[in-house]
């Protein structure tokens, strides 16, 4: 909170997008500075992965950390455990991290399942999308072969991951199936 900067009696606030407003104001009224601050790209799939974090990880150690998390429940996942095989303990275990650095990111499991539906999501279309401008063909049959091939392979390359990951989505009613 800056004072004065706008008057003697004036406070601002300082929004989240390196926006100054006068405090008590609302809107995009205001004076936009860049401080040379990075960036991070934004996907519109942030949205959705973000609403399942209790406390979104800002530093570069905090990102590890989740990182981690997630990594350890797909790994569980793609060795084989069903959805109720994956607890709270056997992930923060296998990330090397305690159970209190897990709640301090995710509300519970189902938290961490809705963070990583959301990760390998974004990761089977990129996946998707580059396969898909490789193929060269001329004729719709072989494009809608080749499209169900490159579906095949990138979803069942891990059949567990998909099958958890798809009660997984009817369990946080993402989709109805």
């Amino acid at each position: 909170r800056l004072a004065g900067a706008f008057g003697s009696d004036d406070q601002l606030t300082i929004t989240s997008r390196y926006r100054f407003r006068p405090r008590g104001t609302s809107g995009s009224r205001g004076v936009s500075y860049d401080f040379g601050m990075p960036r991070r790209e934004h996907h519109e799939s942030d949205g959705v992965i973000r609403r399942y974090f209790r406390r979104e990880p800002k530093q570069s150690r905090s990102r590890a950390l989740v990182e981690a998390v997630v990594a350890a429940a797909d790994e569980l996942i793609r060795g084989g455990a069903p959805i109720d095989g994956v607890t709270v303990e056997r992930v923060s275990a296998r990330a090397g991290v305690g159970m209190g650095s897990f709640y301090e990111y995710f509300t519970s499991k189902d938290s961490l399942l809705g963070v990583l539906i959301g990760k390998v999501t974004r990761s089977n279309f990129e996946v998707l999308a580059r396969k898909l401008e490789s193929i060269e063909t001329s004729s719709l049959d072989s494009l809608v072969r080749a499209f169900a091939a490159c579906i095949v392979e990138t979803y069942l390359t891990h059949p567990n991951r998909t099958r958890v990951l798809l009660e997984g989505v009817a369990r946080l009613k993402l989709a109805p199936l």
